[in-house]
């Protein structure tokens, strides 16, 4: 049996019911959507900009259209990923419910990833049915739990994680393959230690990517990959442990308010300090506390 597309299209047109959707949010340069389609015939599109699906938690089965002419029958199963570039798509025919992730990225945003890399535009991804990949699994789910949850980690977690989901998407066209997985050389000293300065002085309030990358003169691409060859952890879970010591040092000192330190410390809530107090330290900050 054969596979197909996910059958719908940001932009070109809409789902039947899109259940959430980060629109709204300041991630700069995609879209990350959870939708329905039903069972039913959809009419052929045209998508504009190069896009990551995912099926849902429901098997999906339907029927395609082929370069002879009919429809060939398709299954995916829950987990399977579509990899789409920019460009048609075939008709699709669903005989089933459809849930789907879908990650959509801005044409500037995957053209300066490209860049950023050394990726001859013309070396476009290609149509990639029912792929089985657990970093692009693991990246869409974690940027779906974001964007349920009220986006809590702040621009940085999700522009960084979406930065490294458009890098698999520019490797499944194999020419970045080695060039991606080479190893990169940490930031140089006076470099590094003017991230930690920023990092340093700024660690309670929203940072970027974008501005950190800014700050050492590398490419976002280059930044992020330097940067783990210099702390082992990405720049989100270095700004995650600088707010957490913090945290800890105010919640030994200080009679404040459990809410009250999470704020100060650049957490959005106080159970958002919490999950990462439980997951990070094994404990919560009211145990920390009293233990302290």
């Amino acid at each position: 049996m054969m596979n197909s597309v996910p059958s719908t299209a940001i932009d070109s047109y809409r789902p039947t019911k899109v259940i959430e959707s980060s629109a709204h949010l300041p991630w700069e340069g995609f879209v990350v959507e959870k939708s329905i389609s039903p069972p039913g015939t959809l009419l052929p599109t045209s998508l504009d900009k190069h896009s990551i699906w995912q099926v849902g938690s429901l098997a999906v089965r339907g029927e395609r259209s082929t370069r002879r002419g009919g429809f060939a029958s398709y299954s995916k199963a829950p987990g399977d990923i579509t990899i789409v570039p920019a460009g048609p798509i075939p008709d699709v025919r669903l005989f089933t419910n459809a849930e789907l992730i879908c990650c959509t990225f801005d044409k500037s945003f995957t053209e300066g990833i490209s860049g950023e890399v050394g990726h001859r535009l013309s070396d476009v991804p290609v149509f990639s049915l029912s792929v089985r990949d657990a970093t692009t699994t693991r990246l869409l789910d974690l940027l779906m739990e974001e964007l349920e949850t009220g986006a809590p980690s702040g621009q940085l977690y999700a522009e960084s994680l979406a930065q490294a989901l458009a890098v698999r998407f520019l490797t499944s066209a194999s020419v970045l393959s080695r060039r991606l997985h080479s190893q990169a050389s940490p930031l140089p000293p006076a470099i590094l230690r003017k991230i930690k300065d920023v990092i340093e002085n700024n660690f309670t309030q929203k940072l970027s990517l974008k501005t950190l990358a800014s700050e050492s003169g590398y490419s976002r691409a280059h930044f992020l990959r330097m940067f783990y060859a210099s702390f082992g952890v990405t720049p989100h879970d270095y700004l995650v442990d600088r707010r957490l010591n913090h945290a800890k040092h105010l919640l030994r000192r200080e009679r404040s308010s459990i809410a009250g330190i999470a704020v100060e410390c650049g957490f959005s809530s106080q159970a958002h300090m919490t999950s990462l107090f439980r997951q990070k330290l094994g404990v919560t900050p009211g145990y920390f506390r009293r233990s302290s």
